[in-house]
């Protein structure tokens, strides 16, 4: 029982990673990671928020979109730490299920 749980969570650890790498700093469009913020899916989500809020100057969106982006970067991987049993748990009934169906 104890190695399934440790199993579980160093892979909800992995897989709670590899979705941040893709959300946080991979761009679609082209297919590559990417260093600038504000390019990627969350980059986009982030500015299109602080469009909404603060309308006029775009320094100003710029700047505020890249604090949310770096906040919600934190908030996402405190979520992958407390939850990282539970996301291992769901991949493996997944993929079990997934293959059962093969």
């Amino acid at each position: 029982m104890h190695d399934n749980t440790k199993r579980n969570r160093i892979l909800g650890l992995a897989i709670g990673l590899i979705i941040f790498v893709i959300l946080f700093h991979f761009r679609f469009d082209r297919m590559e990671f990417s260093s600038r913020a504000l390019s990627t899916p969350m980059g986009e989500f982030s500015y299109a928020i602080s469009k909404n809020m603060i309308s006029g100057v775009i320094s100003v969106e710029q700047d505020f979109a890249k604090k949310l982006w770096v906040f919600f970067q934190l908030i996402y991987i405190a979520c992958v730490w407390f939850l990282r049993g539970c996301i291992g748990h769901w991949v493996i009934k997944i993929v079990t299920l997934g293959y059962k169906k093969i």
